[in-house]
């Protein structure tokens, strides 16, 4: 981790040699299977999702894995595990992990020995598996009725498809099979509920492991930290919360869970791969599919622990579950150098010992794409009513991390409070990133822009900066954002949207915003330059016409007389409100 990844700006030509791209191997991960709809895998994704998939070894599942993967190949459908009925066994182990992430104070890297230990002594009475026998009875039942809703879907998918002949059998049998496991899924899932939490208490009692405290509606003080993979979470939680009271939280985080595997399979996380990502994805996921389904039963949305989510997007769930809060602290994490993604997430899998991240590579365009998306997509969804802090970790090494803007998310208007312009620009340029970057230096290297080879000038993170603004509106009825750029911790002026869809400049200090224009800070000067450059002449590309013909400082000027501030520098006497360029 010691290695500085740098832009090689030397090598940006179309004649780079091999052993340039061999010297950045986390560049070099594109061939790891990343999360894709079943009937979109190929033979080959299917070949070796059945050798590397834990939920698809021998035992996991009711059904045989690969007589499994045919059906649903065969009937397109979207996603493994909407289908993947549990074997008996497994269900229960599965359960048993979803009640003490839920239910008990046990650190997560101790669930899984606790969960097996528990397991084991679950198993010493035979009469726990009588639940799969009324399961077997149930789907004998309804066995006409799910084959006359699979011939409904049959003759609606496939049109001109005929009855009686061999492909439209062979269909009907995949689809009866399909409707079937999604059928044992539920059915498995109510059984096991119906005896284990009980089970699970008397047992946990005897070890003395203790419950997490619950708390009645809208008593509830939750965390949730949001951010692309290794972005740094982890470490901004660390920073926040006392590591000694996680234990008394219920931990969302979907990563965490890949930490659990069936007992007795120890072999099958033993083989070393570079794909641990499909290894441990579907298994998280079903665990996290039991957690969801119990606390969104009314009995624990109405008393529950206080939870720590941690994932890369808020999901719709999350607000049923954050409703009338009595403290939601939401923390934005982002990585404002998008090079240090890829060595981050390789190192992680390189030195890792525990199952969550062991081995667990993450393919390099998918990394990219989602650290560009974290910039781009920043307000698709986020917490309401709260104040949230965006920290960056890209710091030296042994500092903490910065946080460089606040969001305050109302309802009905979002307030957006920079501190760090630089930084700022940094974090939304990532949404310039070129995902096919095959080392350091072509990450912002955008063929297809040959007047402008490089998509992380200042003129680009300016952009992003206004379209601030305008991102405010969640909906028809909602308020633009109101932007403050902050200077040596004073407010220094404000982005708004009028309501004629102009741009508007607002001075709040005169004497900072002055002190701002002559910042010896080489970079941050170019960047408020630019802004005021795109606010003068309505769009980058104007600006960048005007550079070209005047050059920096002319256009600069003419910009500056265009926004009527070009005395501002001298006397500080102009007025502190100026109309700008149309709000897009």
């Amino acid at each position: 981790m010691q290695r500085l990844v740098e832009n090689n700006v030397k090598h940006l030509n179309n004649e780079m040699k091999a052993s340039d791209i061999a010297a950045y191997p986390e560049f070099d991960m594109r061939h790891i299977m990343t999360l894709k709809p079943l009937h979109t895998w190929t033979d080959d994704e299917t070949r070796l999702q059945l050798d590397q998939n834990r939920i698809l070894q021998p035992g996991f599942l009711h059904v045989a894995a690969d007589k499994l993967l045919k059906a649903g190949r065969n009937t397109k459908q979207v996603w493994l595990t909407d289908f993947a009925a549990m074997s008996p066994d497994t269900a229960i182990y599965f359960h048993i992990c979803a009640d003490l992430i839920t239910h008990y104070q046990v650190d997560m890297r101790s669930i899984h020995q606790v969960a097996v230990e528990i397991y084991s002594e679950l198993k010493k009475d035979d009469s726990i598996f009588s639940f799969v026998e009324t399961i077997n009875k149930k789907l004998q039942q309804e066995e006409k009725e799910i084959t006359v809703s699979a011939q409904h879907e049959l003759a609606n998918a496939y049109k001109t498809l005929h009855p009686d002949t061999p492909e439209y059998n062979e269909k009907l049998r995949d689809l009866v099979l399909v409707a079937t496991e999604k059928r044992r899924k539920i059915l498995t899932d109510s059984g096991i509920l119906d005896f284990l939490p009980k089970r699970i208490q008397l047992l946990a009692n005897k070890k003395g492991i203790k419950e997490k405290p619950l708390f009645p509606r809208g008593k509830n003080t939750d965390y949730v930290f949001l951010g692309a993979s290794s972005s740094g979470k982890s470490s901004v939680a660390k920073q926040i919360m006392d590591e000694k009271e996680k234990s008394a939280y219920l931990f969302l985080a979907t990563d965490e869970y890949r930490e659990f595997y069936a007992p007795g399979t120890q072999h099958h996380e033993d083989k070393k791969t570079d794909q641990a990502f499909i290894r441990t994805q579907d298994s998280a996921y079903l665990i996290k599919e039991i957690i969801q389904k119990q606390l969104l039963q009314p009995e624990s949305l109405a008393n529950r622990p206080n939870i720590i989510i941690d994932g890369v997007t808020f999901e719709g769930w999350y607000q049923t579950l954050l409703k009338d809060n009595l403290a939601t602290h939401a923390i934005v994490v982002c990585l404002s150098d998008i090079r240090q993604a890829p060595l981050r997430a390789h190192y992680r899998a390189a030195t890792a010992t525990h199952a969550a991240d062991r081995w667990r590579h993450v393919n390099t365009t998918s990394l990219l794409t989602g650290h560009g998306l974290a910039s781009s997509r920043l307000f698709d969804a986020l917490p309401v009513n709260c104040e949230i802090p965006v920290y960056d970790t890209h710091v030296e090494k042994g500092a903490p991390p910065v946080v460089f803007m606040k969001i305050v998310n109302g309802v009905d208007r979002r307030t957006i409070e920079i501190s760090d312009l630089i930084r700022t620009g940094n974090f939304l340029g990532k949404a310039n990133a070129n995902v096919l970057a095959d080392f350091p230096g072509t990450l912002y290297f955008d063929a297809q822009k040959a007047k402008h080879r490089f998509t992380y000038d200042s003129f680009y993170k300016a952009e992003h900066i206004l379209n601030l603004a305008t991102a405010g509106a969640k909906t028809a009825e909602s308020k633009p954002a109101i932007v403050t750029i902050h200077y040596q911790n004073k407010p220094s002026f404000t982005l708004s949207v009028s309501n004629d869809s102009k741009l508007i400049l607002t001075i709040v200090d005169k004497g900072t915003f002055a002190q701002m224009l002559m910042d010896p800070n080489r970079k941050q000067l170019e960047l408020l330059k630019s802004i005021l450059m795109l606010l003068a002449f309505e769009n980058s590309h104007d600006a960048r016409e005007q550079v070209s013909v005047l050059g920096k400082t002319g256009a600069f000027m003419t910009a500056m007389k265009t926004l009527r501030l070009d005395q501002y520098i001298a006397d500080q006497s102009n007025g502190n409100r100026v109309r700008c360029r149309h709000a897009s």
